[in-house]
Order: structure tokens, then sequence, then C-alpha cells
């Protein structure tokens, strides 16, 4: 990454990735699981990229890898006002992110 002059990179992942931090989960162990049944090569490409990014240890790259475990909606303008005014995206307490895969999620109510 540094011949490239890479300084930050952002991933994208599931829930499938298991972080020590992580809560017990019903819907994100059926997830991952549907995931391994279903789309079993998605779900190695998702175990490498966790891998992968574990395996890093060059602490001039800001990596992180944002797991997320359910996506809906559509992509039209209303759709996406109509998202963000129901409540607010919940991303752990208040840490910096860098070398880390925080799960993002809408804030439990």
């Amino acid at each position: 990454m540094q011949q490239y002059g890479v300084r930050r990179l952002l991933a994208l992942g599931t829930t499938a990735i298991y972080c020590p931090d992580d809560r017990t989960s019903i819907s994100r162990a059926l997830i991952a699981g549907l995931i391994r049944i279903i789309a079993n090569s998605s779900y190695h490409s998702i175990l490498a990229i966790q891998e992968y990014f574990e395996s890093v240890n060059d602490p001039s790259v800001e990596w992180m890898v944002y797991r997320l475990g359910w996506l809906s909606g559509t992509s039209d303008a209303t759709a996406w006002s109509d998202d963000r005014n129901q409540g607010e995206a919940y991303a752990g307490p208040d840490v910096q992110w860098a070398h880390k895969m925080p799960a993002v999620s809408n804030l439990g109510k």
C-alpha cells in the first residue's frame, strides 16, 4: 500500500465477520448462517477480508472495516430522507475507529 501512497482504507463487511466485542445476537447468527449456506464462496470471501485486515501490521495505513447487518430501503431521495429522519445511526461509543471493525446499525429503540 505504501507503493501507491495509500494512507486510509475503508472497506465494507457484514456482521458475518465476528469480533470479540460483539454481543450475542440471534439475527446476526441467522444472517451469517444464511450467507454460509446460500452463498458459501461469498461467506469465505467475507472471512478472508477479516483475516487480511487482522494481519495488516502497517501503522501508517488507517483502515476500517464497517460491518453492516441488514440493508433495506430504496435509493430514491425521498426514501433516504425518510430513513435519516426516523432515527440516528449507531456505531457504538465515541471512540476512534482506525484499525477496527465496528458493526453499524440503526439506533436501538
